[in-house]
């Protein structure tokens, strides 16, 4: 009986048993394409889904019903056809395609086409597995694929993918576009280390494997790197910082992700707050040194000034004694570069026409760099005004100008030019010469506090710091062009102001005036020194003068004095008050005092003690003593005026009084 049973199983029924117990939509169909038998499954789903009727039924040509079936959709049903075709007629081994069932492509399948031997006249078997749900979470993860590099793509950093060996697996946009390239895909599967090679900030190339993105993958810990530098397709560099992530698969380590910023921008800001932070130590280095070397040159200058006027012109020493003077007026205009590393310039602005500045100066400088340079002026007609502090304008000059000079030591030409920059706003300046020109590290350093390139003795190397400062605190640029051997070009570029400029107004100092007096003078100075000085030179020129170390002993030395004091004269920073409070309390017991001041420290100093300098009248030290004696004279001239115009109101009444 079991022997039976086997012969069953192992005939025709067994075959068909089994061709109906296969889980997917199986048909047999002949070398024209007529379908000869289709299994359960087939049946099934040709009674629900109504491909019966459409040419897909027993006896039907299926090849024929497949070319006339437009519900295959998508230009699939040639290319199905033309492939059935390929297997019945021995050309294709096997013929394998997908199709959506409808226009939704809501519904999938996956078709095999295999001859039922190896010759192509017995005829070919066709399976149909529906593949909806895994179509579906294919477009499902094509759509978060879609999300997620939509995401990449929209970011600021670079972000690529690298197998074990170094090979490029994804790249967005953002590291494609910082690598060179233009589109993404131009990076994936090549070796990343071969065309953009990661450099020590030093120069010297790491490969692949001695970078810190390969610790990653050695490691499989996630690796930081700011210290190197990436290089584009055309060779250029840039710094960058980046992160390695490693790409685990089950316990191994199979690529990493790296992410990376151009940090150039980062590292300038850096570079520029590291140089602030060393012009403020410079500057308050420099601040406590130049207060008291201030004081030293002002007994200096003052002596040497004494000195000279003594001795007559043809008299032994008198020339040292003018070499002396000179040699601490230089030394003064040094301290104040000094000092003005750590603080703004405070700028007394005005609106005029920058080409005035430059014909008023233009016969000082001339004479200032010799008969071997050839001296050019070119300025622009209908030049825009500026709002700039004259002053603050001929300093830059000055100091561009003798740079100019020093670059030429065998002559040369020097041109000053301006013109009006077109549509940006600015009035430019330019002062250029055909000197011995700098290369590119030293134009990165030109405006560095204490960079100098000239000899030592020959230079500070604050000029070019000084005329930074002034140009930026008037809202201007400043740049520099050269290479060495050819021109060397400053270019400054100040905006534009509204208005009509008004005449310039030259200083002058008036001729033969008397600066002598009788008056009673307080002079009020702490450096024991420079009130000898002060009060020699005062009483040498007729004025009685009393004299006090410190505030306290101003205020008593006042108020023990019989007789009226006409003119108080003091330091603004004393050991023990300062100047403005002394004046403060002189005022108080008598409004007719004059009161001068005198100081070593900045503008800026002394307004941070609660003093307007602009509403003081300020001998900065060290200080000319005939400016000096002509200031003093001045303020008591004004104060015997103003009395004198009081006396002359009060006449009338005082007459009709007299009268009564």
């Amino acid at each position: 009986m079991t022997r039976k049973r086997s012969a069953r199983l192992n005939g025709p029924k067994a075959k068909t048993v089994a061709f109906d117990a296969l889980p997917f939509h199986a048909a047999l169909i002949d070398t024209n394409g007529v379908i000869l038998s289709v299994n359960d499954s087939w049946r099934r789903h040709a009674t629900t889904d109504g491909i019966q009727t459409a040419g897909f039924g027993v006896g039907q040509n299926y090849l024929t019903s497949y070319e006339g079936h437009r519900e295959v959709g998508f230009n699939k049903a040639a290319e199905a056809a033309a492939g059935i075709r390929g297997v019945l007629q021995g050309e294709l081994r096997e013929f394998v395609i997908d199709y959506p069932r409808n226009s939704l492509m809501s519904q999938w399948y996956h078709v095999t086409v295999t001859p039922l031997d190896r010759s192509p006249s017995h005829g070919a078997m066709v399976i149909h597995v529906d593949i909806s749900l895994p179509k579906l979470f294919e477009r499902n993860l094509q759509k978060q694929e879609t999300k997620y590099l939509s995401l990449l793509n929209s970011t600021r950093e670079g972000i690529f993918a690298l197998e074990e060996r170094g090979v490029c697996t994804f790249c967005n946009r953002a590291a494609a576009l910082m690598l060179g390239y233009e589109k993404a895909g131009d990076l994936v599967g090549k070796v990343v280390s071969q065309r953009h090679y990661y450099s020590r900030w030093d120069g010297m190339a790491r490969t692949f494997s001695e970078s810190k993105i390969k610790q990653a993958i050695l490691t499989g810990k996630i690796v930081h790197a700011d210290d190197e530098i990436f290089s584009r397709v055309d060779g250029s560099q840039f710094p960058v910082e980046y992160w390695s992530h490693p790409i685990h698969h089950d316990l191994d380590v199979v690529g990493t992700v790296v992410t990376f910023s151009d940090i150039t921008e980062q590292l300038q800001l850096k570079s520029e707050f590291l140089h602030a932070q060393k012009m403020e130590v410079f500057g308050q280095l420099a601040g406590g040194v130049a207060h008291d070397f201030k004081n030293a040159l002002a007994v200096i200058d003052g002596y040497s000034q004494l000195l000279a006027e003594r001795l007559s012109a043809d008299a032994d020493g008198r020339d040292y004694a003018v070499q002396i003077g000179i040699a601490a007026e230089r030394a003064t205009a040094f301290t104040r570069q000094l000092l003005g590393l750590n603080r703004k310039v405070l700028l007394k602005t005005v609106l005029l026409d920058l080409n005035s500045i430059i014909v008023g100066m233009e016969e000082i400088l001339g004479r200032m760099i010799g008969e071997n340079i050839r001296l050019t002026v070119n300025l622009a007609p209908n030049l825009p005004s500026v709002q700039v502090d004259p002053a603050q304008i001929e300093q830059i000059l000055l100091n561009l100008v003798t740079n100019s000079r020093d670059a030429m030591p065998r002559g040369g030409e020097l041109v000053i030019k301006t013109s009006t920059v077109d549509g940006d706003g600015y009035v430019a300046l330019s002062v250029s010469d055909t000197g011995s020109g700098m290369d590119q590290a030293t134009q990165d350093r030109a405006f560095e506090p204490f960079f100098t390139t000239k000899r030592s003795g020959e230079g500070t190397g604050l000029g070019l710091s000084t005329v930074q400062k002034i140009v930026k605190q008037s809202g201007g640029h400043i740049f520099v062009h050269s290479d060495p051997g050819v021109v060397t070009t400053f270019q400054i570029y100040l905006p534009i102001a509204e208005g009509v400029p008004g005449p310039m107004l030259l200083p002058h100092l008036p001729h033969q005036r008397v600066l002598r007096g009788t008056e009673t003078i307080l002079v009020i100075e702490d450096e024991e020194a420079m009130r000898i000085l002060v009060s020699d030179t005062l009483r040498a020129n007729g004025y009685r003068v009393l004299e006090a170390p410190d505030g306290t002993s101003g205020i008593e030395i006042a108020s023990r004095f019989d007789k009226p004091i006409d003119l108080m004269l003091t330091d603004v920073v004393l050991p023990d008050i300062d100047g403005g409070l002394v004046a403060k309390k002189l005022l108080e017991s008598d409004g007719s005092i004059e009161v001068l001041y005198m100081s070593a420290h900045t503008d800026e100093y002394i307004t941070n003690l609660g003093l307007v300098v602009s509403e003081m009248t300020l001998l900065q030290k060290p200080f000319d003593l005939q400016a000096m004696l002509l200031t003093i004279r001045t303020a008591l001239d004004r104060k015997l005026a103003s009395s004198q115009d009081v006396a002359l109101r009060s006449a009338p009444f005082l007459l009709t009084g007299s009268s009564e």
